[in-house]
């Protein structure tokens, strides 16, 4: 997912020293899950209404972990802020547009391939291009996706290892 965020804030035309904050921002963006029950982490199906209950308040635990160490804080947005949407039906504060910082929306474009073509414990994953399929349909930061199509033969090469049969897997 780092990775992601990486090539995406390159794309963007972001600084590297910004570039570098995004990298480090996305390995901590899921620390408030630190807290949470492997059980629920690793159902194989849908999560009951306080199991979703409970995976939602990461963010805010995150945010509350972050607020303890006075050189972590300016990572707050990342884990605080990737599950906002642009349409205002994220999590937890329900923001909106312009009220996302730009690298929570980064953190969340990359976080949301990453969850759609990495498998999981009740799905296998789907290749990049039904990812990215799926996330035009989503209220995510449109900018954001289309520099990810663009960047997906990139991501290719960079993430090939993991799971190479299906980045170009069409169905």
């Amino acid at each position: 997912m780092a990775k992601v965020a990486e090539c995406l804030g390159k794309k963007l035309g972001l600084n590297r020293k910004k570039v570098r904050e995004i990298v480090n921002g996305a390995k901590l963006h899921d620390i408030g899950k630190i807290g949470i029950s492997q059980k629920i982490l690793r159902k194989r199906g849908p999560l009951g209404e306080i199991e979703m209950e409970v995976m939602r308040s990461h963010p805010g635990h995150g945010k509350e972990v972050l607020e303890h160490f006075k050189y972590l804080k300016k990572f707050i947005p990342y884990a605080y802020m990737h599950h906002e949407r642009e349409d205002g039906s994220g999590y937890p504060q329900g923001l909106k547009g312009d009220q996302i910082p730009l690298e929570a929306k980064i953190i969340a474009v990359a976080d949301v391939f990453e969850a759609l073509t990495a498998d999981r414990p009740y799905r296998d994953a789907y290749s990049f291009v039904q990812a990215v399929d799926m996330m035009t349909e989503m209220p995510l930061d449109q900018g954001i996706v289309s520099a990810l199509i663009e960047i997906l033969p990139e991501l290719e090469t960079e993430l090939s290892g993991r799971n190479p049969e299906k980045c170009w897997e069409r169905t």
